[in-house]
């Protein structure tokens, strides 16, 4: 799961494992919206600081991390 906050982070959380796996300060402002491409490689974030950013990352199954 992919979260924006208030504080300008973008939050990236296993769910199955009830891990937040990373968190990285984004944005200057509050993380008003983020979309994933349909291809699951690439999202965006839009924020209070009228910054539009482009992600990149991988989906990656680790089956020792994560319960499956």
């Amino acid at each position: 799961m992919i979260v924006g906050t208030k504080s300008g982070e973008i939050q990236l959380f296993d769910i199955s494992a009830s891990v937040c796996l990373q968190s990285v300060k984004a944005h200057e402002g509050a993380v008003w919206s983020i979309s994933i491409r349909p291809d699951k490689r690439k999202f965006m974030s839009g924020s209070a600081d009228h910054d539009v950013k482009f992600w990149d990352f991988d989906l990656v199954e680790d089956r020792d991390y994560s319960e499956v």
